[in-house]
């Protein structure tokens, strides 16, 4: 696998592109629970479970494109390969640093969503 450099990266919600984004990050999880049992051999197995994504995005601008509770596709981009969740936007936090002078900072935390139903139920 080659090496890839951030450089390249983007952001897109919404199919919109995310300018000017600084930095993102995604977390992906998978709950796998241990058990033990009569044909383990004294040891503990694992089976994956419920599986989950969270992560955040910092933008420096007047305002952040999404707002806390909205449900949005996000697509982070890292040079080589696309990373696209469903998600919903838990918080948005900034920073104004008065005394440096610095860029205004917004930081927008979200975790994975099922937008659509993953079943279906058909009345008889």
């Amino acid at each position: 696998m080659a090496t890839i450099s951030g450089k390249d990266g983007n952001l897109t919600v919404d199919t919109v592109q995310v300018c000017p984004v600084t930095n993102w990050t995604l977390t992906r999880t998978s709950n796998n629970d241990s058990y033990a049992a009569n044909d383990t051999g004294g040891k503990k197995a694992r089976k994956a479970g419920v599986k989950d994504a969270s992560g955040t995005f910092e933008i420096k601008d007047s305002d952040p494109p999404v707002a806390e509770g909205d449900e949005v596709t996000i697509v982070m981009f890292n040079g080589a390969t696309d990373f696209t969740e469903e998600a919903l936007i838990d918080e948005i936090s900034t920073e104004d640093d008065i005394n440096e002078g610095t860029i205004v900072t917004w930081t927008v935390t979200w975790s994975g969503t099922v937008i659509t139903p993953v079943c279906s139920s058909s009345a008889a």
